[in-house]
């Protein structure tokens, strides 16, 4: 009789830590997953960030341009 307990115990135990390491190699995995998501979004994060400042540089240029170009009288304009 004790041995049957006995036996039933050490299953139940290899049940749960075969599930305990299903568990942990999941975690494991969805930890993987989730630093991979995260440096995709870092990376398009600072390719977005490159952009924005390219786009400001070109709208200071622009903008400089304009302004330091003469402005033309009405008479220019029609001819």
């Amino acid at each position: 009789m004790r041995q049957m307990f006995v036996n039933k115990v050490k299953e139940t135990e290899a049940e749960l830590k075969e599930k305990e390491r299903e568990l942990q190699d999941k975690f494991e995995q969805l930890k993987r997953m989730h630093q991979e998501e995260k440096r995709k979004v870092e990376e398009k994060r600072q390719n977005l960030e490159e952009e924005m400042n390219a786009f400001n540089r070109r709208k200071v240029a622009a903008e400089t341009l304009s302004l330091s170009q003469p402005l033309k009288n009405d008479k220019d304009k029609k001819n």
